[in-house]
């Protein structure tokens, strides 16, 4: 396969992960659905019983909307996840390749790219995060 080829490839499927990874926040949007349980709220009688848990629920949702622009993810995990994860593919396409006793280091292109695929789904899951990107726990 020639060097066109595999960019092109690699290219086509970095566009493709950026599409799947950014598609649910285009389409997702909380204030729709904290609107639509208002108008919910406004239509039930007063007497009735889950309008007050609808109410705790819009609350709770509002408040979440605080916490959900303070999210951030870490690019510096995603960054490092990523070179790990290149880094082992480059060593097992080279083992392939080659074969014979490179097959001993396979056990590190395993760390490699198990660390890699870890690291990005520590890193990339929208969290509270500190200035050093550490998760933050809530009480």
């Amino acid at each position: 396969m020639s060097q066109e080829v595999i960019i092109g490839i690699v290219a086509a499927s970095a566009a493709v992960f950026a599409a799947v990874i950014s598609a649910p926040r285009i389409l997702r949007d909380a204030r729709w659905g904290i609107q639509r349980d208002l108008e919910i709220w406004k239509a039930l009688p007063t007497e009735s019983v889950a309008r007050h848990g609808l109410l705790k629920k819009i609350d709770r949702e509002v408040k979440a909307l605080d916490l959900h622009d303070q999210k951030r993810r870490y690019p510096m995990g995603i960054g490092l996840a990523i070179s790990f994860f290149v880094i082992g593919s480059a060593l097992l396409w080279l083992v392939i390749s080659w074969g014979g006793w490179w097959w001993l280091i396979s056990p590190i292109i395993l760390f490699c790219l198990i660390f890699g695929i870890g690291g990005f789904a520590i890193s990339v899951r929208k969290t509270l995060r500190d200035e050093k990107g550490n998760t933050i726990k809530l009480q």
